[in-house]
């Protein structure tokens, strides 16, 4: 009986903890709608993996893993005026699901003590993108996730990199976050994401 009951705790702690690569390890980018901005991001599903390629999830959702990889696998990216993201920074807004933390950067500027402006920013957006999405982001257009990989022969895989700094230290958690991207010295394109639920688990 003991027997019994101990694999039953283990398969309903596999069925708890499954990642299944394209279904749990998956969220949405929530697109800013705005007619101002040059660049949009419809309908962007992003699959979420560690450093070695492998799907990571926290409860049965997405995780970032810090360092680690994203996958843009379906969806627009639609440019609608020429624009270079490799003049300027990108700027952060970040909350907290936590109610010592909460929010720690509102469009890269610090609310927290502990956390310089600098923290709060993408310094240069074209490394962490890749020269070739950075550049297909800078080019009017509406280009197809799925496809431009064997179209243009452009990875939507994008290595995120390992933390450093004041923000290592709170970082574990659920969070919203926000990206503005900036050219020419305005905001050009606007992400916001989990697009599909209130949190995302960052590792």
């Amino acid at each position: 009986m003991l027997r019994y009951v101990s694999l039953l705790a283990v398969v309903a702690t596999a069925i708890s903890a499954a990642c299944t690569d394209g279904k749990e390890n998956a969220f949405t980018l929530a697109n800013v709608n705005d007619a101002s901005l040059s660049i949009h991001f419809e309908n962007v599903v992003v699959q979420t993996y560690d450093a070695n390629m492998q799907p990571v999830c926290e409860k049965n959702a997405p995780s970032l893993n810090l360092p680690g990889v994203i996958k843009l696998v379906s969806g627009d990216i639609k440019v609608t005026a020429a624009n270079d993201l490799s003049q300027d920074e990108a700027d952060l807004s970040l909350k907290k699901d936590s109610l010592l933390v909460g929010t720690v950067c509102d469009n890269g500027k610090s609310k927290n003590p502990i956390l310089p402006d600098k923290d709060c920013k993408i310094t240069d957006v074209c490394s962490l993108l890749g020269a070739d999405l950075c550049k297909l982001m800078g080019t009017p257009g509406t280009y197809d996730l799925a496809t431009i990989e064997k179209d243009l022969n452009i990875t939507s895989t994008i290595t995120l990199p390992n933390i450093n700094g004041a923000i290592n230290s709170i970082l574990k958690g659920n969070w919203q976050v926000g990206i503005s991207l900036n050219g020419g010295g305005k905001t050009i394109g606007q992400i916001k994401l989990p697009g599909n639920a209130d949190w995302i688990y960052i590792n």
